[in-house]
This record gives structure tokens, sequence and C-alpha cells, in this order.
């Protein structure tokens, strides 16, 4: 019997290209919302699987990793959720300002402000309301 090594080395030897291992499965929608758990309940982003969840093609994925996002509350997923304010989907973009808002970082308030003017309702309620909260916490110039 040939060990393991030698069999791995066969295509070089013989010039040829050696033979990828096979890539990973990609991660079924479950998996992924559970990682998204798992990332909310350490409070951690997951040296950058939070970005890539708030990236992921599935808006229900999205969606949740913005809650994650909020709920973790790191200023350095503030930029992101900006950017998700332009998501095509109401419900991704609701729970975007949802999210900035529990943040409160003021890299975010002037999306905010424009998410007043969503045509969408669900997404200008939270956009109210965390731009409300924000204002009041906001320190006001003496007179």
């Amino acid at each position: 019997m040939r060990p393991a090594w030698a069999l791995a080395a066969l295509p070089w030897l013989l010039g040829a290209a050696p033979v990828p291992p096979p890539a990973e499965p990609a991660a079924t929608r479950g998996e992924k919302m559970v990682r998204i758990l798992r990332l909310e309940d350490s409070r951690s982003v997951g040296d950058g699987a939070l970005d890539r969840l708030l990236a992921d093609g599935d808006r229900g994925v999205r969606r949740r990793a913005a809650l994650a996002a909020g709920r973790i509350g790191d200023p350095a997923l503030a930029p992101t959720l900006v950017n998700l304010m332009n998501d095509a989907e109401p419900e991704v973009r609701q729970m975007s300002a949802f999210a900035l808002g529990l943040i409160g970082d003021p890299v975010a308030v002037e999306r905010l402000a424009a998410a007043l003017a969503d045509p969408e309702p669900v997404v200008r309620a939270p956009a109210r309301k965390r731009w409300a909260a924000w204002a009041a916490r906001a320190p006001r110039a003496s007179s």
C-alpha cells in the first residue's frame, strides 16, 4: 500500500496540473440563520462573517443579519447598514433603519433622514422612530 502523500504527488511528478480539492458546499439558509444567531448571541461580527451575511443574495438572510448587526451594536457595521438602506427589498431597508437606530452612530443620521422619504411605509416608520430617538439624544447647542 502506498502512502497518501505519494498518490497526491503523482500529478506533479507526471507534470499534470494538480486537482484542486472539492469546494465546500454552500451553506443552506437555515445554516446561515444559525450562524447569524450565534454571532448575535456572542455579540461578535465573526471576523467579517456578519458583513458577508449582510451582503447575502437571500433577502431574508440580509434582513436577519441587519437585525443582528443592530443588536450587536458595533459602529463598524454602520457603513454596511447605510449601504443596505439602498437595498431593493423594503424589508431589508426597514431592518437596516431599525439597526442603524440601535447603533446610534452619527454616520447613519443623514441616511435615516433620507429614509423618512422612502416610498415604503415599512421603511419610513422605523426611520422616523430611530430619527426621533437620535434627535432626543443629540446634544443641543446653547443659545
